[in-house]
């Protein structure tokens, strides 16, 4: 199982450079860059400002990374998103999760409803919040006039380089997201007990501000209310929906939402991403992304890792998307929903992802909230502000629903965990009126 993620890093005899790029006015090509990482050095990198390589074998691995990562790889055309970063746009059989395998384009299944029946508690006026529309158009342009578009049969891939991967100590923390506690640690009310603040695979500790339920499931959804908070150097924050499977095997999740994390986005400001491990955050069982080969993407209209158009304020416009796993029955497949105007079928993870494993199956629980890391003191989750500040103030998840072993959404009754408690992060859950199942989460810090 683990060979779908070391595939990304096998070292390769490179005798020459398959990639080749269309002209995209203000963009290296990708025959420069891959041109530059062959003759790099540990020496020259090392010096750049926040890089943070650990060694010189550190380095290499990191390059033939980069080197692997685009053999054989083409070029429709490049831009650069909303925050900057650079697109490439890639035949859909040239994606890190297709190149090389047997995988063909899935045809994905309807995108799951939400509860039909009114979610219990008590009926009341809900505020008004915007959707964002997450789709790449071909009338947008980046500042260098390119389209900010790929078209059908290309799938935007976010460019990695030298430059974004030396802010790691090693090409494994590059990859990883956090080792947490394991997941099928439960109280006696089956919900998750996670110890106190645990080191990740950097040594910096996590914290959270969530809503869980066990439930046996094929999916999980929610509306995310999108904030681009302050975070500590090297250290990220995020508003995402968790999709676990706990048995006696290795634990395995598959996540999605929005993160900020300067140090790997190279930007401030919140994008879209998403995660899976196959091994409960073991090195080499997941990465985010396209990075490794883990996702397949099939839409052309997304870039993962990208940013947004607008963002909320506090006291000003909330804007926030929906975002949806579920299983097809048919296959297994997890496929990966942006909406609603209209949906979008992002991709999936192929269901021979997750081998023996829970998630092979269906997931065992579903969970909505906020993350953060920081050491020796994290900062913002959310909006900054604390759960019971509300509306317009407190970052918010709404429409929080999963999708039972029938295909039938069904409203989620969470438990709330706060990793520390208060005066750290906190959430507020609710029930009732238009927004469904509902949670406030976050805060300006924790010591």
């Amino acid at each position: 199982m683990l060979r779908w993620v070391s595939s990304c890093v096998v070292a390769l005899a490179m005798t020459g450079s398959a990639a080749s790029a269309a002209a995209s006015p203000g963009i290296a090509s990708l025959q420069q860059v891959l041109a530059q990482t062959r003759s790099a050095t540990y020496a020259t990198y090392a010096r750049r400002t926040g890089a943070r390589v650990a060694s010189a074998q550190a380095f290499a691995a990191m390059r033939t990374y980069v080197l692997q990562r685009y053999t054989g790889v083409s070029v429709e055309h490049s831009f650069l998103d909303q925050v900057g970063s650079i697109v490439d746009c890639v035949p859909f059989a040239e994606q890190p999760g297709v190149r090389g395998r047997r995988i063909e384009r899935s045809t994905p299944p309807p995108v799951g409803g939400a509860p039909k029946q009114p979610a219990p508690g008590t009926a009341k006026q809900q505020p008004g919040a915007t959707a964002l529309d997450p789709a790449l158009r071909p009338t947008d342009r980046d500042r260098f006039g390119n389209a900010r578009y790929c078209a059908p049969g290309f799938v935007p891939l976010q460019r990695v380089t030298l430059d974004v991967l030396v802010r790691f100590p090693t090409l494994a923390l590059f990859f990883a997201k956090t080792a947490e506690p394991s997941l099928d640690a439960t109280d006696g009310l089956g919900a998750v007990h996670r110890a106190p603040p645990s080191p990740s695979a950097s040594g910096d500790p996590h914290y959270y501000a969530d809503g869980q339920q066990a439930v046996d499931n094929l999916g999980a959804h929610a509306w995310l209310n999108v904030w681009s908070p302050t975070v500590a150097p090297n250290q990220m924050s995020l508003s995402q929906i968790w999709v676990a499977g706990e048995n006696e095997s290795p634990d395995q999740t598959i996540e999605a939402g929005w993160q900020v994390y300067p140090s790997r986005w190279h930007t401030a400001e919140s994008v879209l991403f998403i995660y899976y491990t196959t091994n409960n955050y073991a090195p080499g069982s997941g990465c985010y992304n396209l990075d490794c080969a883990g996702f397949v993407q099939v839409a052309n209209n997304v870039a993962l890792g990208g940013g947004f158009t607008r963002y909320s304020t506090t006291g000003g416009a909330q804007w926030g998307f929906d975002v949806q796993y579920q299983r097809d029955p048919a296959n297994g497949n997890w496929w990966l929903f942006i909406g609603p105007s209209p949906w979008i079928a992002v991709g999936y993870y192929p269901h021979a992802l997750f081998g023996a494993g829970q998630l092979a199956r269906n997931g065992t629980r579903v969970v909505f909230g906020g993350e953060d890391t920081g050491e020796p003191a994290a900062l913002q989750m959310g909006s900054g502000a604390l759960a019971n500040q509300g509306f317009g103030r407190a970052a918010f998840q709404k429409t929080i629903f999963y999708i039972d072993m029938s295909l039938v959404g069904r409203w989620a009754t969470l438990t709330t965990q706060e990793i520390p408690g208060p005066p750290c992060y906190t959430d507020l859950l609710g029930s009732g009126g238009a927004w469904g199942t509902w949670l406030y989460f976050g805060g300006p810090s924790c010591h």
